[in-house]
């Protein structure tokens, strides 16, 4: 194959040899969100990856997962954007508290209907046992007595 031939179904890449245009698509996504990633894929697992050029040690690091299809450019841009810490830390910390806020409400509603619960089961069993949970004893004043 010619590497000038734009009508092939692979490209060739100067470090990365050929290519499929969807991947050179999505590496090209990849690099034009941020010019410090890169798109590699894990040699174990198949799963591809958003590298930090310049990671620890100076070598490549993952950053993110892709998962084992890779995505559209669309999707990688989009999820790239919606995950970014730099960017976006304010909304998806917002994003954050609003979730955690509504699972506190869920698990206090919650709480409340169990303990509504035992605290009839409570009352019914000492019915049964023909005892009051907690005994009210009512003092009389003394008669004609004003302390």
């Amino acid at each position: 194959m010619n590497v000038t031939d734009l009508t092939a179904s692979q490209l060739w890449l100067p470090g990365h040899g050929l290519v499929p245009p969807h991947m050179r698509q999505a590496l090209n996504t990849v690099e034009e969100y941020d010019q410090d990633l890169t798109l590699g894929r894990h040699e174990q697992t198949g799963e591809w990856v958003v590298l930090l050029k310049r990671g620890p040690e100076g070598r490549p690091f993952p950053v993110f997962g892709l998962g084992i299809e890779l995505p559209a450019p669309e999707q990688i841009k989009k999820r790239l954007f919606e995950s970014d810490v730099r960017r976006n830390s304010a909304s998806i910390m917002a994003q954050i508290q609003r979730k955690r806020d509504l699972a506190s409400k869920e698990h206090a509603r919650i709480a409340g209907e169990a303990s509504g619960h035992v605290a009839e089961a409570l009352a019914w069993g000492h019915r049964k046992m023909g005892a009051h949970p907690s005994p009210r004893i009512f003092v009389p004043s003394p008669k004609g007595g004003t302390d």
